[in-house]
């Protein structure tokens, strides 16, 4: 997950009040580095957790992992099938 060890990266150059601007999206705070990377962890432990069960992308988006940042995220349905198809591709053997 590239993405999460970028935000692991970039949450230890930040402080809690750095202003970050991405070229796409909305500008951010360290403080919002920090919670995405904390999510993206979360995230990741629990996917782990579905392909050590044999789940696949359906069953995740069924748990709906992210369902507690749903109202500021909206719906995370092909994120989380996204991800859990890309961790089996990456993790998963023949």
């Amino acid at each position: 997950m590239a993405a999460s060890r970028a935000l692991e990266r970039l949450a230890t150059l930040v402080n809690p009040d750095t202003r970050v601007v991405p070229a796409n999206g909305r500008m951010m705070t360290g403080k919002d580095i920090v919670r995405h990377r904390d999510i993206y962890q979360k995230l990741f432990t629990t996917m782990i957790g579905y392909l050590n069960m044999g789940l696949g992308p359906e069953d995740a988006v069924q748990r709906n992992p992210l369902e507690e940042y749903q109202s500021e995220f909206g719906d995370p349905s092909a994120f989380t099938y996204g991800a859990l198809r890309s961790m089996m591709i990456a993790y998963v053997p023949d």
